[in-house]
């Protein structure tokens, strides 16, 4: 009786593959900490914001609102009580040029977009003085007024922000252009999009302690379509970036991330979380303080803008990183 033998050349490429297998495996994913390549004011107050960003080749785009005189990011003069602004830095957080948008009132700007020329499109909101209507003199002989006492006019109730605020801002940042539309609510627009001539605003209408979405048209040459409205859902509040086929999303966490075996913290954290098309975590940042902008811009890299105690930080992922 003959008794198989496997060669040992067949055992030994087994074992090759075992150890190939064990060296194999993916190591865990570890966190670090996000680290601003620059932390600066944006104008001093401790109202101001970065509602949204953009970016070129060589800088990055900020717009948001600012309550103070200036002296960081922001440097040009007040226009009023709180200024609607947009500003480029350039990827080491050096300020390159500022402008402030509004009226002598309440401004502010909240999204941004750029149009095939370069030009960037700001929109935002101001609150406006309604003007105060002069009763007409009566000489009815029923209205009795012996004293001839003078009566004040009633002046209409202000509401805050109810004007929408568009600006044409060129590349180089003056401005060329503004346009307004009023609205009896207070109006909150959050994002703007260009697709040729035709231009959509979207945000948030609140009237009576409720809230509605709206959308309204704009054509680039200057005028204002129709606004409509329609029921309010929740926006998203977590920032993404896609980066080829990796996503980057910010979150708040609690407590444990799937892939993240060691993360364990003592307190709620911001994060900002790499995931493959696949879904599976491959990168892994915490980060101090409140995430208010994420984009990626292939010659710059993972851009990430941060606050924390009136301070806005800079962040840069390599491309290399993407």
């Amino acid at each position: 009786m003959k008794f198989l033998r496997l060669p040992a050349v067949v055992l030994f490429s087994f074992g090759l593959l075992h150890t190939s297998i064990a060296t194999a495996v993916t190591p865990a994913v570890k966190i670090t900490q996000v680290k601003p390549v620059l932390s600066t004011s944006l104008s001093g107050a401790s109202g101001d914001d970065v509602s949204a960003i953009t970016s070129t080749a060589q800088s990055i785009i900020l717009v948001g609102t600012v309550e103070g005189p200036g002296g960081g990011w922001v440097n040009s003069a007040a226009l009023g009580s709180s200024d609607g602004y947009i500003a480029a830095i350039d990827p080491k957080g050096r300020h390159l040029w500022d402008l402030r948008l509004g009226t002598g009132l309440d401004d502010i700007a909240t999204a941004v977009t750029q149009d095939s020329a370069g030009n960037y499109w700001v929109v935002g909101a101001a609150t406006i003085s309604p003007p105060i209507a002069t009763p007409t003199p009566s000489a009815s002989p029923t209205v009795l007024n012996p004293d001839g006492v003078i009566v004040d006019p009633v002046p209409p109730t202000q509401i805050a922000l109810s004007r929408i605020e568009l600006w044409s801002v060129t590349p180089q940042g003056t401005l060329s252009a503004s346009y307004y539309l009023d609205t009896p609510w207070s109006v909150h627009p959050q994002t703007i999009s260009i697709t040729g001539t035709k231009v959509s605003i979207t945000g948030e209408i609140s009237s009576s302690g409720k809230v509605k979405r709206f959308t309204v048209p704009f054509t680039l040459g200057g005028t204002f379509g129709a606004l409509v409205q329609s029921p309010n859902f929740p926006t998203p509040t977590n920032l993404s970036a896609v980066v080829g086929s990796s996503t980057w999303k910010s979150q708040l966490s609690s407590g444990s991330i799937p892939g993240l075996p060691s993360w364990r913290p003592k307190a709620p954290t911001q994060v900002l979380l790499r995931y493959s098309k696949s879904g599976k975590l491959t990168d892994a940042r915490f980060i101090v303080g409140t995430p208010l902008g994420l984009r990626w811009q292939k010659e710059i890299g993972l851009i990430l803008i941060t606050e924390r105690n009136a301070r806005f930080g800079l962040t840069i992922v390599s491309p290399l990183a993407g």
